[in-house]
């Protein structure tokens, strides 16, 4: 336990970053977004990971930081991934 005020919040600031490392936050056109321990594996990991949870595609476009994303893209903490929803065609 700490002793001090300061070693209190020096504990803290190091438990708070450890919980941030390696999040990267995913989105998808009607959920809210979430965040989830992803950095270091590919966008297809990703997609696996969330696929059931929000009924991907498995030929889905992908953008990570708002430029598009190859599937084997490795993501890095703080990346966005957003997972595109196909537009819809009328009438053929």
């Amino acid at each position: 336990p700490p002793k001090t005020v300061q070693d209190w919040k020096r504990q803290k600031a190091q438990q708070d970053a450890e919980n941030r490392s390696g999040m990267v936050t995913a989105k998808h056109w009607i959920h809210k977004s979430v965040r989830v321990k992803a950095a270091g594996k590919k966008v297809k990991d990703l997609r696996k990971q969330l696929k059931d949870l929000w009924n991907l595609e498995d030929d889905q476009a992908v953008s990570v930081n708002s430029e598009e994303a190859s599937h084997n893209q490795v993501l890095n903490e703080g990346d966005v991934v957003e997972f595109v929803k196909k537009s819809s065609q009328k009438g053929f």
